[in-house]
């Protein structure tokens, strides 16, 4: 196990504390440790019962000590909200909440004039990561297919190519199970890359 594996990750409080007043209309991080204590556990996808973190695991996640993915995967899935935007070293805003949230449905519009590399970043929830997440991609008149496998994974990458034909048509994409998704230009982001130049289809 790498030494990074073993020092976990860390979310920023400030973030924590932002995220909690939009879900509960509270930012104690007590009052959260105290809801998850009562909870106990969850349910996965596959039904099984999963045991949530300890009260005193609840703290050290909100205060901004190390912890793994056992202890941040399920109460960031409790939240609602992906990690990455509650980790340390990225600043949480009101406005980041419009598209912080996990659904099967997500449209994007590259700039018309941009030519290069474009990319979709999907990032399940946490008790739904060991399934098969089936999509669909619209592109104008072209669809795409896929199936992504994330294993222990956090998100996995989906890249292709964009030319400057003076469009901006809307990139809409539709996921079996409800995800947190992002877009962006130039050189992917992850370590799970898949390429989706090839296997476009003609929308019948």
């Amino acid at each position: 196990m790498s030494r990074a594996r073993r020092r976990g990750r860390q979310a920023d409080p400030a973030n924590v504390r932002l995220a909690l007043v939009r879900k509960y209309g509270s930012g104690s991080f007590t009052d959260f440790a105290d809801l998850i204590e009562q909870k106990r556990e969850t349910t996965t996808a596959g039904g099984a019962k999963v045991r949530l973190p300890s009260y005193s695991a609840v703290l050290r996640f909100c205060r901004g000590v190390n912890t793994d993915r056992r202890t941040w995967g399920p109460l960031c899935d409790e939240i609602g909200l992906p990690f990455a935007l509650l980790e340390k070293g990225r600043r949480l805003a009101i406005a980041d909440f419009d598209d912080a949230t996990f659904k099967r449905d997500w449209r994007f519009c590259h700039r018309a004039s941009y030519t290069g590399k474009v990319w979709i970043t999907v990032a399940p929830r946490f008790e739904t990561r060991a399934l098969p997440h089936h999509y669909v991609i619209r592109w104008g008149p072209w669809i795409f297919r896929g199936v992504l496998n994330f294993g222990d994974i956090e998100s996995a990458t989906l890249t292709h190519m964009k030319g400057d034909d003076g469009l901006s048509i809307p990139i809409i994409i539709t996921i079996s199970s409800p995800c947190h998704v992002t877009f962006g230009q130039g050189e992917p982001p992850g370590m799970l890359v898949h390429d989706i130049n090839d296997r476009w289809t003609l929308a019948e």
